[in-house]
């Protein structure tokens, strides 16, 4: 019947038994399917050929052998053996099914599954204007052949394991998707400017999402061991970054390249610091991060972090900052200046933040710690059997100057074995004619507080 409503030829099923078919890409890019040149006018944006292959009702292919060669990517030629592929096209729908089984050394059989939706009045092979998704299930893959031929967000280059992908396309290009990985003896460059990072096994889903302002990860249930035998603690982890994306391939041409990153968002259900720190080299997280997590050389667990930044993430205009940390310890510095007062350290330290450009409150408290004040005591290191405080802390900017700091230390309660007792203390940065950064320092310090017990000789 529907051949006779288009005065076209259309088969209700075309079905080859048997067939040994080969796929070639050359140096210029052009497709050849057994030979004929499909490309430009013919598959192009709705080609003629392409049209005629996608108004059939059913095509299949049972017991195929299909050659993969790819002259573009300089890739080994792939062979796929047991082919049976069936695609069903509708008035404005399309449905595709591949099962294949690749050679000993790229793994076991695998599926893949395309179902995509056109335009009503577009015509039948104009992919580029389709809508849909793509399912692929490799029970067992070498990603270090995989990654001959398909192009991955970042540069996987060894791994064996199972994979599990879905991905959401529209208008030729990849609008999102989502990976259940199960894979072991990993090593994986997440940034050109990062070294590769190797990892024993790595398990979780990750996901995704492209949108015109910007682009979304998400991994849930995230776990990895290090090649090490560091383990990284299960948790959701999420990050977002508004950035202008290019969605279909019209445009693609058109981009002047990739664009500034102007803001974005991160959250962790739980994080290791000494493991992020350890890894700093090995992540994207920006230069002037990496160099901080180096100097601070961190440790603890953080719980339920979330952060938001405008601007470049070395060097943001605004931010907000909200975790809790378990077991924090930071390493002192010494200051570069004779006599000057250095950024202190501890360890043992539970702390609530909540931060941002304008100022921030933290909630501290040490159980068999330790603070370290270069600069400021004979003994730098003050050991602590308990210590409880509120911090809060305000930064105005000055133009052409150093912005205004000041810190308040609320209701703080100290005990160690020389002295015990509380403490309420405000301090603000002076007027710029002192040492330090911007010759602010040392400041000026309101302090008062109450010794109820105290070794007289420590405490001088």
């Amino acid at each position: 019947v529907s051949s006779l409503l288009s005065m076209q030829l259309r088969f209700e099923q075309l079905l080859i038994d048997g067939p040994r078919l080969e796929v070639r890409r050359d140096a210029q890019g052009r497709l050849r399917v057994a030979g004929l040149d499909v490309e430009g006018d013919a598959v192009g944006e709705g080609g003629a050929l392409a049209d005629r292959f996608f108004e059939q009702h059913e095509f299949v292919i049972r017991g195929g052998v299909l050659r993969w060669v790819d002259e573009l990517r300089a890739a080994p030629p792939l062979e796929l053996s047991q082919v049976q592929l069936v695609v069903r096209n509708r008035l404005n729908r399309h449905d595709l099914r591949l099962d294949a089984t690749p050679p000993p050394a790229w793994g076991q059989r695998f599926m893949l599954v395309a179902r995509a939706r056109q335009p009503l009045l577009a015509r039948a092979g104009d992919w580029q204007r389709w809508r849909g998704t793509l399912h692929a299930n490799l029970p067992q893959v070498l990603v270090q052949e995989l990654r001959r031929h398909v192009d991955l967000p970042f540069q996987l280059t060894r791994g064996e394991g199972a994979l599990r992908a879905w991905v959401d396309f529209e208008n030729g290009l990849p609008k999102g998707g989502t990976a259940d990985v199960a894979l072991r003896d990993v090593s994986v460059r997440l940034a050109g400017d990062v070294q590769p990072l190797e990892l024993a096994q790595v398990n979780g889903r990750l996901t995704v999402d492209r949108g015109p302002e910007g682009v979304r990860i998400s991994a849930d249930g995230l776990a990895f061991e290090t090649a090490e035998g560091r383990r990284w603690p299960t948790g959701r982890l999420s990050l977002s970054w508004r950035q202008h994306q290019v969605l279909s391939v019209a445009d693609l041409a058109k981009s002047p390249g990739p664009q500034a990153v102007t803001g974005g968002e991160f959250s962790a259900e739980q994080l290791d610091l000494a493991l992020m720190a350890e890894l700093a080299e090995r992540l994207p997280i920006g230069a002037g991060v990496r160099r901080l997590l180096d100097e601070l050389d961190p440790k603890g667990g953080v719980h339920d972090l979330s952060a938001k930044w405008q601007g470049p993430l070395d060097a943001p205009s605004h931010y907000q900052v909200k975790a809790e940390i378990k077991g924090m310890a930071m390493a002192p510095s010494v200051s570069p200046e004779p006599g000057g007062i250095g950024r202190p350290g501890w360890r043992g330290a539970d702390l609530a933040i909540q931060a941002t450009e304008a100022g921030g409150q933290a909630q501290l408290s040490l159980r068999d710690g330790a603070l370290e004040l270069p600069g400021v005591f004979e003994k730098p290191l003050v050991s602590l059997r308990r210590f409880a405080g509120v911090l809060t802390w305000r930064i105005e900017p000055v133009a052409g100057a150093a912005p205004r700091v000041e810190l308040k230390v609320n209701s703080a309660r100290f005990e160690n074995e020389d002295a015990q007792g509380e403490l309420e203390a405000t301090w603000h940065a002076g007027p710029g004619t002192g040492f330090g950064k911007g010759k602010r320092l040392p400041g000026v310090l309101e302090l008062s507080g109450r010794l109820s017990n105290g070794k007289a000789t420590q405490v001088a």
